[in-house]
């Protein structure tokens, strides 16, 4: 099997191939996905369509919106920054 060298280059002006990678979403496993690697700096590139079923698979799985939400308020010349604790 020959590997498909792309046309065009990466922002480091490294040569792109295809490829398969591992996507992860919060330590959540989504499989082996078609990517396009970076020769050069190892950079992996996922197409529009394939982060647009990711995006689906994560927003069936509810995983939106597990990070924490902080809030800023002000207070005098300084910021206070508070970070629930769940």
């Amino acid at each position: 099997m020959q590997e498909e060298i792309l046309p065009y280059k990466c922002s480091c002006n490294g040569t792109l191939k295809k490829s398969h990678t591992q996507v992860e979403f919060y330590g959540i496993d989504f499989g082996v996905k078609e990517c396009e690697v970076c020769t050069k700096c190892g950079s992996e590139f996922l197409s529009d369509k394939t982060l647009e079923e990711i995006e689906r698979e994560v927003k069936k799985k509810g995983l939106f919106g597990l990070e924490k939400q902080a809030h800023i308020t002000k207070s005098g010349n300084s910021l206070v920054v508070r970070i629930p604790q769940r």
